[in-house]
């Protein structure tokens, strides 16, 4: 406790302040007692060092208290710094986390979504510039017939006026490319998103049925869209478009 105090009173009055306070108030006394005893000359000298005094205490302290505001607004700033990292980390992992039983959740902070995959399927990065990820199947489930797929992209199109003028033209293209047959097409909305569903029926190179199922989805601020392509066999859609309808539902678009 003594060794506190101490530490406290050399905080609140350092000893060269206190040596100046001495100074001052030796040499006004000096001045008062025994201005008869002493010449014009050294009063005047007298006066002069103690406003010299006064003068370098009252800077002294006036910096002081200048150092103790530009310390205190830099802390405040770090602190303030700090927590927005903290609650940015908060953010990404709490979406990682927020994926329902048997998924995984994976986050883009800079485009600004988020999608979930099945927990045993492996993700790829793509190097293609329009494709962002691809998530295959590891193990060919019972009662499939081929390993199923999918790729996700991210398009800006913030200012694109008509939204079915451009589902249309996606789905267009997308059959002219594949030399596929639109089998069916159907517009979705719910609270957060919108968009449209498609499937089309094409062959592989090496000549076998496939069924390509899109999803094209965007949210009300309309300023990315996100694609869901997932390929599957022909006669394995009926018993998988239930999950490429769940992933698709599970895209969260911030």
């Amino acid at each position: 406790m003594k060794c506190m105090s101490r530490t406290k009173s050399r905080d609140l009055f350092p000893i060269h302040i206190l040596l100046m306070i001495l100074s001052v108030i030796f040499f006004s006394v000096i001045i008062h007692t025994e201005s008869t005893a002493l010449s014009a000359r050294e009063q005047g000298l007298i006066r002069f060092l103690v406003f010299v005094l006064i003068v370098v205490l009252s800077v002294h302290f006036i910096l002081k208290f200048l150092r103790h505001v530009y310390l205190s607004k830099k802390v405040f700033s770090s602190q303030i710094t700090e927590s927005n990292s903290r609650d940015y980390v908060t953010f990404n992992d709490f979406l990682k986390h927020c994926a329902p039983s048997g998924y995984k959740r994976e986050v883009s902070s800079e485009l600004g979504f988020s999608f979930c995959y099945p927990e045993n399927w492996q993700i790829l990065c793509s190097k293609e510039k329009l494709l962002y990820m691809q998530v295959k199947e590891t193990n060919l489930e019972q009662g499939m017939t081929i390993m199923r797929n999918f790729n996700i992209s991210y398009q800006h199109i913030d200012g694109v006026p008509n939204m079915d003028f451009l589902f249309k033209a996606i789905i267009t293209g997308l059959v002219k490319a594949m030399g596929a047959a639109l089998e069916f097409q159907e517009p979705f909305k719910n609270e957060e998103t919108f968009g449209m569903r498609y499937k089309l029926k094409y062959k592989s190179p090496k000549r076998t049925d496939l069924c390509c199922y899109q999803i094209a989805l965007t949210n009300n601020a309309k300023k990315s869209l996100i694609l869901l392509t997932f390929t599957a066999g022909t006669h394995d859609f009926s018993k998988t478009k239930k999950l490429f309808d769940e992933i698709s539902n599970l895209v969260e678009i911030f």
